[in-house]
């Protein structure tokens, strides 16, 4: 053997005899009892509470409460717009003649603010009150004639009379005349007289029977006559009648006419201010009706304001009329203004998934508030003011207008003086202001909230993570509403399946729950944690 290759036998028996000694002191160390007291080896039980040491994490946690403190709000933009707002336009065509306010002018209620130069609706009125004098002169002529035809009626019904009476006579003569002819006949028969006497009784007795038939008949045909004379008053008081129809219809007719002429005056319908003008002197302008007609004037009411939000719908279902609202208005800072919901719509709209919500606020001093709620009660009670029942319905008709014109309703509260924070008079909003409204949904007073920090999402779900007996537990929720401070969650306790149609089931949160605040997305299911409870 050459030197050379004794020299890697040797080499490799030495490397053998190294590795079987490394792995044999390893092997003792590894079953020494004293290597976790000397800071060796640790013993497999003492490793392994080590690590479990090192795998419990501190968290901080709170429990669910139910405080009447505890308000959870949604805030929204807001935007100013005056309580009434009419754009104006002309119900007749014609050329303005005169406007008599302007930008920034009050107005009242059926003052006249623009008068229209219509020259064919005056001459339409003139002819339409001629006509009323015609067919008003037509009524006279028809009473005329209704009493021509009773006059005649009366004159017919003696001229019976006067036929009865002949009639009477004739029958009187004929009879006398038979009883001559009967006796003539007998003395003619024994000899008594000549024949020719007897022929003539007989001529006179059938001159006196025809001379009663006659009479007969024109009895009937005075009845005849009296009946056509009362067909001809019947038909005269017709005639009347249809006459003062005529009249009614040509002053209806008339009275059309002074109306489309009074449309020649742009009138307020309610009391305002002039916000938008849009015609000068010797403008023309169209009927309305025609679809073509641009507005004259725009007037609002702002006395009365109405601040709009749009709430979102996960919000929508607590929304009373009871509900606060706290608004802050861009152009004026530092200004708090409170009020009350007034109405909401009971829609949510599908294009932004967002509910319409307005609070009516009064939009001047104080003492002009006083006035007008004196006002507004003084309508309410108008109809204990009477008596009578025609009295008092007509009382609350009235009441009712005043109350009306105040309110959008009937059923709307009277709008609020608002409350504003660090001042005594409220400030005046203008239509078009802009800034942020708070609602506070008092409906979770009775409900278990939690800081909105608590719930997190995972694979685009929310969860909470629930501490029990020192181990986290991931919850599938459904969030209610969550405002950024607190949230309204429901537990999922079963999934829902689309398959079988089944729906989710859901439980309420008991109080009685510890859930983590923070550091959720660094832990998991089962993971052992240290959990320092927090007031809040």
């Amino acid at each position: 053997m050459s030197v050379t290759r004794k020299l890697v036998v040797w080499l490799g028996s030495l490397f053998a005899v190294f590795i079987l000694a490394t792995v044999v002191v390893a092997y003792v160390l590894a079953r020494s009892p004293e290597r976790g007291a000397k800071g060796g080896v640790e013993s497999p039980e003492r490793a392994d509470e080590r690590e479990g040491k090192q795998k419990e994490t501190t968290v901080t946690a709170v429990q669910p409460r139910r405080d009447a403190s505890l308000v959870i709000s949604v805030r929204q933009l807001l935007s100013v717009e005056p309580f009434f707002v009419a754009d104006l336009r002309a119900q007749v065509a014609g050329v303005v003649r005169y406007v008599q306010k302007d930008i920034g002018d009050p107005v009242k209620m059926g003052e006249g603010l623009v008068t229209l130069d219509v020259p064919h609706l005056e001459q339409e009125l003139s002819e339409k009150e001629a006509v009323i004098l015609q067919r008003e002169q037509d009524l006279r002529v028809a009473h005329a004639q209704e009493e021509n035809a009773r006059a005649m009626v009366d004159v017919y019904r003696e001229i019976i009379d006067q036929r009865k009476a002949e009639y009477g006579q004739a029958e009187a003569t004929r009879d006398y005349r038979a009883k001559r002819y009967a006796r003539f006949t007998k003395l003619a028969a024994g000899g008594g007289i000549q024949e020719g006497i007897v022929e003539e009784e007989q001529r006179d007795y059938l001159s006196a029977d025809y001379a009663a038939k006659g009479a007969g008949a024109a009895i009937r045909k005075a009845t005849a006559d009296a009946n056509e004379k009362e067909s001809a008053l019947r038909i005269a008081q017709a005639d009347i009648e249809l006459k003062q129809t005529l009249v009614e219809v040509a002053r209806k007719d008339r009275d059309h006419a002074r109306v489309m002429l009074e449309y020649s005056q742009v009138k307020a319908p309610f009391d305002g201010v002039v916000v938008k003008r849009k015609v000068d002197v010797g403008t023309f302008v169209q009927n309305a009706s025609t679809g073509q007609s641009d507005p004259i004037l725009t007037i609002a009411r702002n006395d009365i304001v109405t601040l709009v939000m749009k709430v979102p719908d996960n919000a929508a279902p607590f929304v009373t009329r009871d509900t606060e609202a706290i608004v802050q208005v861009d152009e004026l800072p530092g200004v708090v203004i409170r009020g009350k919901v007034t109405r909401f719509s009971p829609w949510i709209q599908n294009h932004d998934r967002t509910m319409r919500v307005e609070v009516d606020l009064y939009n001047d001093s104080p003492e002009k508030y006083q006035h007008f709620v004196a006002e507004a009660a003084a309508a309410r009670l108008a109809g204990l003011a009477s008596d009578s029942t025609l009295g008092t319905g007509a009382l609350l008709t009235g009441g009712r207008l005043i109350w009306n014109k105040d309110t959008r309703s009937s059923n709307d509260p009277l709008p609020r003086l608002p409350v504003v924070s660090g001042k005594t008079v409220p400030p005046k909003l203008l239509p078009g202001m802009s800034g942020y409204m708070r609602l506070n949904l008092q409906s979770f007073h009775d409900a278990y909230l939690l800081p909105s920090s608590a719930v997190f999402t995972r694979g685009g779900k929310p969860y909470l993570l629930e501490v029990k007996d020192g181990v986290t537990h991931l919850l599938p929720v459904h969030v209610q509403v969550n405002d950024g401070k607190l949230a309204k969650v429901s537990v999922i306790t079963s999934e829902g399946s689309a398959t079988s149609g089944e729906p989710e089931v859901y439980r309420e949160l008991t109080g009685n729950e510890v859930i983590i605040l923070n550091r959720q997305s660094e832990m998991s299911e089962g993971q052992p944690v240290k959990v320092t409870l927090e007031k809040w």
